[in-house]
Order: C-alpha cells, then structure tokens, then sequence
C-alpha cells in the first residue's frame, strides 16, 4: 500500500492517514513553506511503525507546475506496480487538492478525506462514497513533538486534583466579593508585593473556614480548610499557588470535568527539539487537545496586560501550528478598549468574569472546529 499526504498547515489528518492504514510506502507532497512540518511528520510516523518515507517537493499555487508533478508522481507509482495507492487530499492547499484529485481521479486509486471533527475517514474512488470511523486521540505531548517542540515539567495533575475543593473555595469567595472575598483578594496582593520585592513570606489569612498560617522560621506553610490540612509545606509552593496558581488549577478542572478533551495539562513548560542549550522558553497555564485541536489557555486572576495578550498570542504562534486555539480566561472584567481591540487583533478568545467563568469554559469546546 502507499499513501500519498499533501502537506498543509495542519498535520494531524495527515499522521491520523498515517497511523489508521500503516503503509508499506509513504508519500509526502510539500512545499518550500510545509517543508519542515514534512520532516517533523515522518520522524513521528518511524516512532510508530516502519515505512519508506519519501519527500516530494510541490509547489503551492502554481496550477500548471503541480499538475506536471501529480502526474509524474502518478505514473512514476504506476510504473513500480504499486496495486493499492491511496491519496489522502485533506491538506495541502486547495489547488494541490483540487488538481491531486483530479489527476488520481479514476477507479485504480481510492480517495480520502480525514473528518477529525467527526472522526471519520470518507473515502471514494470515481462516483462510490464511504466513511469509516477513527478513534486516535492526541495527547499534549504527541502534539509537541509533531511541532517540533518538548514538553516537561508540568504541574503532577495528582497536585490539582488534590486542591480541587480548596480551588473552588477561593474562586466562590473571590467570585461574590463579600466581606471574606475582598479580605482575601487583599491577602493575595500583599503576597504578590512580596514576590515582586523578593522578600520573604509574611502574614496570614483567615475566616470560618479557611485558614492560611506561615509557621515562623521553618519556610513552611500550614493551609486548612474544613479542618484539613493540606501536606504541601514549602512557603514557595503556597505562594505561587495562592497568588495565582489556584486560578490555573480552577480551569484546568473545569476543562476537565466536560470530558470532552483528549488531554489536559497544567503549566507546560515547553523548548524547541533544535534548542542547543534545552533551556525552558516559555510556559503554558493549561494546554488541552480537542480532537486534533491544540489549545493555549492563558489564565488571569489579576490585572490583564498588553504583554499577558502578547505572551499568548507569540506562544500559540511558535509553538502550536496554525489551528491552535487561544484563550484567555480572565477572573474580572477586560473593559479597556484598547486590550479589548489588542485580543480581537490577535485572534485571541475571552472568558471575564467574576459571574459564569465555570459554565462558559465547560461549553467553549463546541467551539473549537478543525480546518483542513
């Protein structure tokens, strides 16, 4: 069998093709612009199963040059004797679809179209049509190595779920803005001060039922809540949590409880595979993937700035391929016009609340679709 793969911005229905049928052969049509995602796609098929792999430059809008080169490749696979050629015209750009098409368009070779959204194979060959359904899920870290990039160093997710209760009672408390609420939004902006000025930890929080204590001397933090204590006892941890990370666990369980995601994971730490040095260059608060969808959360539950909008917009830019999704989850309003204009600029979704935070991120995945 040799599938052939036109290579677009979007290489998931390619690997989908890939991983469902196993080929003995693989062809994959790219152009100067997908040709790194070309390559980065074959070292990802040899971890899977062995294939001949072989690269076939088209290039991208030139109708004449690419119907010369469909039929070259056609009878150059013709003239192997190669009985089963299938040609998967999901991506590549439209007149390589259309002219690959037509110029495999007879009943020799069979046609295919991978639905992610559906998840279903729809194959023809000249005027019969069928579709066979896929289960192949990506998870976070498949989806980086696909886009040339490592993950490492996320959040352990039995950390979030443990501080799943103590999560939801900061967000009700921060929510409502009563009495405890404001105590406690002040509480958090004393902390980030002390961060900003590198100073250590000082002070405590406390209402009926919450208790945040530093135990002098010993960098250690007792945390109850309902009369249970928390284990983590270094002060860094409870700051980090306290001033911010408590917002990024809130949504990664929010996202979680849909069930409709292939994978979520908090604060990934992410570098390029060509990185000499391997160092970390960026974070990620909470990155999920929805059938083939990458998505880049940036969570927020104090002020939202030009550079949290710009951090967002160059992450998902450099590191998610060119259908990721971006969203920002902030927990208090975004009025300013100008942030408002910055977010619509650069193609950025927003969940503000206080109110409706949890119901608007357990329905925002009927938002994300795939494009070929």
């Amino acid at each position: 069998m040799t599938l052939i793969n036109l290579i677009g911005g979007q290489l998931a229905p390619n690997y989908f093709a890939a991983l469902k049928l196993r080929p003995d052969k693989i062809v994959l049509c790219h152009s100067l612009a997908t040709k790194e995602g070309a390559l980065q796609l074959r070292e990802q098929i040899l971890k899977e199963f062995e294939s001949h792999i072989s690269l076939f430059y088209v290039k991208p809008f030139d109708f004449d040059q690419i119907r010369k080169k469909a039929l070259v490749l056609k009878n150059t696979l013709v003239n192997q004797n190669d009985s089963d050629i299938i040609l998967n015209f999901t991506g590549g750009t439209k007149p390589q679809s259309l002219i690959f098409h037509e110029i495999f368009n007879s009943s020799a070779f069979r046609k295919l179209y991978v639905d992610t959204q559906n998840e279903c194979l729809w194959w023809n060959n000249e005027t019969n049509y069928q579709s066979d359904h896929f289960d192949f899920r990506f998870d976070v870290a498949q989806w980086l190595r696909l886009n040339n990039v490592s993950h490492f160093n996320q959040t352990d997710i039995n950390i979030i779920q443990s501080l799943k209760e103590l999560s939801e009672y900061i967000y009700e408390k921060l929510q409502h803005q009563d009495k405890d609420g404001k105590k406690l939004k002040q509480f958090q902006t004393h902390l980030t001060r002390l961060l900003n000025d590198k100073r250590s930890w000082s002070g405590s929080y406390s209402d009926r039922e919450l208790d945040i204590v530093e135990e002098s001397g010993k960098n250690r933090v007792k945390v109850e809540l309902y009369g249970k204590r928390y284990p983590y006892k270094k002060s860094d941890f409870w700051h980090t949590y306290i001033t911010g990370g408590w917002f990024e666990f809130w949504v990664w369980g929010k996202l979680k409880e849909t069930g409709a995601y292939d994978d979520i994971r908090g604060n990934v730490s992410i570098q390029t595979n060509s990185s000499s040095k391997k160092e970390i260059k960026n974070e990620i608060d909470v990155m999920a993937m929805f059938n083939g969808i990458p998505l880049f959360v940036e969570c927020k539950s104090g002020r939202v700035t030009a550079a949290s909008i710009n951090n967002l917009y160059n992450m998902t830019d450099r590191y998610g391929g060119k259908y990721a999704q971006k969203l920002l989850v902030s927990l208090y309003p975004v009025t300013h016009p100008s942030l408002v204009e910055k977010l619509n600029e650069s193609g950025i979704d927003l969940i503000n609340g206080p109110i409706g935070i949890g119901d608007k991120l357990t329905k925002y995945y009927q938002n994300l679709v795939i494009s070929p």
